[in-house]
Parts: structure tokens; sequence; C-alpha cells
């Protein structure tokens, strides 16, 4: 598996859907939803208190809440494609370090797509929430923000490790130049 994640082509197109639907859903639905800034979903996402949360999408109005709805499809195609590209990243730089054969290397492209699973998971959470905000559970809100949270931790699981291996990447090029 981590060949075919590792291979630049993968790499770059992977990078390429990121930043498109990162592009879309910051700066286009994210902002249409909330009224502001989009920062109205992270919140929502880490509320763990319903009653939180309904403040939080009756805040976004009528309008905001229907965006949401017809456009909530973009964060599931976003989590597809981040998870996608970190995995990618951290499969290449562990081909590249001479790592891949390592568990640690073979599992942290499992939590970078494992983030995307979360998400997924998290937004249909939201979905039904935001559709009947006085019945859903409270303790199912909480869930929510529970994986959402899960989503995060193995997001920067991904990152942290993409740092270390690019580090180990730069040492290695800089030796092999000395020489």
């Amino acid at each position: 598996m981590i060949e075919v994640f590792a291979h630049k082509r993968f790499v770059w197109l992977s990078l390429l859907a990121f930043l498109l639907t990162f592009a879309v859903c910051t700066f286009i639905v994210n902002p249409q939803i909330d009224g502001k800034d989009g920062s109205g979903l992270l919140a929502l996402q880490l509320a763990f208190d319903k009653e939180v949360g309904i403040k939080i999408i009756e805040s976004w109005g009528a309008e905001g809440r229907a965006f949401y709805q017809r456009w909530s499809f973009t964060d599931y195609i976003y989590a597809a494609a981040y998870s996608i590209f970190l995995a990618s990243l951290l499969s290449s730089l562990a081909v590249r370090t001479g790592k891949s054969d390592a568990l640690m290397f073979f599992i942290t492209p499992l939590i970078a797509l494992s983030a995307g699973v979360f998400d997924c998971a998290e937004n249909s959470l939201e979905a039904a929430f935001i559709n009947n905000p006085a019945t859903f559970s409270a303790d199912l809100f909480y869930f929510h923000s529970i994986i959402a949270l899960c989503k995060w931790a193995a997001i920067g699981v991904a990152l942290m490790t993409i740092f270390i291996l690019a580090l180990q990447c730069l040492v290695l090029a800089v030796s092999q130049h000395r020489q």
C-alpha cells in the first residue's frame, strides 16, 4: 500500500485535490454557512454541549442552515482529499528516508486516513443534528465532539510525523551533498 501512495504523481495529484477542496470549503462554503469567516463550523465541532451547538447553528440563520444542507457534501470530499494527501505525503517521505518497512511509518499513513474517516463520521452526526437539533441526543452531540477531537488528534500526529520525516530527508540530502 505504501508504494502506491508514495508515487510522486499520486502525491502531486492528491495535493492538487486537497488545495482545491480546501479553497472551496474554507473560502466559499464555510463563510456562507455561518455568515462570517467559517469558524462557526469549527466551534460546532468542538462545542461538546448540545445547547451550545443549538446556539451556534441558530446564529447561522435559516439561510446558513439551508446552505449547509445544500453544500455539506463538499466537506466529505475535503475529508477524503486531505486524508489521502497526508497519507501519500507520509508514505513518500517514509520511502525517501528508507523507513517504509518500519511499523511506525506503515501505521502513520493509516492514522492520516483515519482522520478522514473521523471527519466523515463527524459530518454525518452534524448533518443529523442540524436537521433536527431538538430531538438530537445530548450524549450523541458530546460523542460527535469527541470524534472531532479524534480527527484533530490524528491530523496532529500526521503533521508531526511529516515534520520529522521532512527533517530526516533534509539531513540525508545535506549529508549526501557533502560527500
